[in-house]
């Protein structure tokens, strides 16, 4: 019985490691979906006085595809948005949603580099 588990083991290595090889790299892990990883972490925001007016959370889901932001202002409002790369036309996409039932919808490009 133990040389037919080292068969089916063998044999189980055969089929499976060409399917993990043939895995395509992360998809969204390209110079332009890492445009904004400087925003990833986790923000205190002060106004241009120096008070604090919220923190904010910022994580990168689905596969680096999606920037994930978590919104708590000093007040108690609350919000969220979806940042994303959309390469079929080269933009920033951003869908934000807020506590008050506030939304946006942002599309652009980065200003080129002098």
């Amino acid at each position: 019985m133990p040389a037919l588990k080292s068969i089916f083991f063998y044999f189980g290595l055969t089929i499976l490691s060409p399917s993990l090889m043939a895995q395509s790299p992360c998809a969204c892990c390209t110079e332009n979906h890492k445009a904004f990883d400087f925003w990833v972490g986790d923000w205190m925001v002060f106004d241009t006085s120096g008070n604090k007016i919220g923190e904010n959370k910022i994580d990168k889901i689905e596969g680096n595809c999606i920037i994930n932001e978590h919104w708590i202002g000093g007040k108690g409002n609350t919000g969220s948005s979806y940042n994303f790369y959309d390469a079929t036309d080269s933009t920033w996409n951003q869908l934000w949603i807020d506590s008050q039932g506030g939304n946006l919808v942002l599309k652009g490009k980065a200003s080129p580099t002098k």
